[in-house]
């Protein structure tokens, strides 16, 4: 599963994914599947009725145009012993334009509906009082590595 600052749900993919004339390590390359059917947790998505597949909304400036099927769920970052948060947004996706899962940190709220929106993963986490803003942001490379300018630029 990849972060994205461009989507606001979390997005798997389905077992449906990997089928005929897909390699047999198909789940593997993909980052794993999800099974709909196996969650303990997953509530469909009846905000329009007889309807729960939208539009994955990823990437359309590139064309993309799969779509999801979305539910809610208990999501967790660190298995079981990370915080769990109940009733997220989740989509669950066969399309091969999106190959790999996303954890969106978009804070945008979902709405399919003209319903009240439902907040992001990122704005559940602020909103409980478990992350101080909705700011983020990411060290590319190896922390631990130090390169040549970073020494001679704080040696004093």
């Amino acid at each position: 599963m990849f972060i994205s600052n461009s989507v606001w749900q979390t997005l798997v993919v389905l077992k449906e994914g990997c089928g005929p004339g897909t390699p047999p390590n198909c789940a593997a390359l993909r980052g794993g599947e999800f099974s709909i059917e196996k969650s303990t947790s997953w509530q469909n998505n009846t905000a329009v009725l007889n309807k729960d597949i939208y539009p994955l909304k990823v990437n359309p400036q590139l064309g993309y145009n799969g779509k999801a099927k979305f539910g809610f769920d208990d999501v967790s970052l660190g298995g079981s012993a990370g915080r769990v948060l109940k009733n997220q947004t989740v989509g669950g996706f066969a399309a091969t334009d999106t190959y790999l899962g996303l954890l969106g940190l978009d804070p945008r709220s979902s709405n399919f509906t003209d319903q009240p929106p439902i907040p992001s993963y990122l704005q559940t986490l602020w909103d409980q009082s478990l992350i101080p803003s909705l700011s983020w942001g990411y060290t590319a490379g190896k922390q631990y590595r130090k390169r040549k300018y970073d020494i001679e630029l704080f040696s004093g």
